[in-house]
């Protein structure tokens, strides 16, 4: 659900007395190949190469590459985080668009395929069929209970792609963060919503369009009983 609600959102930004802590996801490992053991959260990658998610592997050495690919990043989650967030229960894993298709594991274990959030225990099946997953952006929220989680720990994830054709992998600039679930995470602003309108000789004005979601699962789980 969509609404435009300025005044809720107002009111929940001013609540906010700091932003919330957010961990960037950097030093990443990759190798082609494929093997469910490089999910483990003692495998050791040391022999891997690093990678820039922000690029496709092709544009980093593998230009003719398709097939089966792993990335690994470690990660360290205080519970620092915690303290300036408006919304403590919930905590947002952030990879962005994928080329093609995605398992994304935390310390082992299954917490999303092609955007849809998987619950703690389910095995890893059959990802790969889905042709239009590359369109997907991959943002897994996970309750700070969940325990796939480890707090004050590090964590390992690992995402296992597989690439149909053409270019492959992570490619996003600045879309891959752990952070808790935040008020800027149901807000989207709209700056099409309308042109630029002369409002005078020098002078000019434009309508912006402030989007709140509110995802009422999310909510719906927290009331009392």
């Amino acid at each position: 659900m969509t609404l435009v609600f300025l005044s809720l959102f107002f009111c929940m930004c001013k609540q906010t007395k700091q932003p919330t802590s957010m961990i960037m996801l950097d030093n990443w490992k990759f190798t082609t190949g494929d093997s469910l053991v490089f999910a483990d959260v003692d495998y050791d990658d040391e022999n891997w190469r690093g990678i820039n998610p922000a690029l496709y592997w092709e544009q980093q050495g593998l230009p003719d590459y398709d097939g089966y690919a792993w990335y690994r990043v470690a990660f360290n989650l205080p519970d620092a985080i915690k303290k300036n967030a408006f919304f403590k229960d919930s905590v947002v894993i952030t990879i962005g668009k994928i080329d093609d298709t995605e398992q994304t594991f935390l310390n082992g274990e299954l917490i999303g395929e092609n955007a849809r959030l998987v619950p703690a225990g389910q095995k890893p099946d059959s990802f790969e069929g889905d042709n239009e997953a590359y369109r997907l952006f991959r943002r897994y929220l996970l309750a700070v209970s969940d325990p796939r989680l480890k707090w004050n720990e590090q964590n390992i994830l690992a995402i296992r792609v597989h690439d149909h054709g053409g270019m492959g992998g992570l490619y996003e600039l600045n879309q891959h963060t752990v952070s808790m679930l935040d008020v800027k995470d149901f807000v989207k602003l709209d700056y099409a919503a309308s042109p630029f309108l002369l409002s005078g000789v020098d002078s000019c004005e434009k309508t912006l369009l402030v989007r709140l979601s509110i995802c009422l699962t999310h909510f719906v789980r927290n009331l009392p009983g």
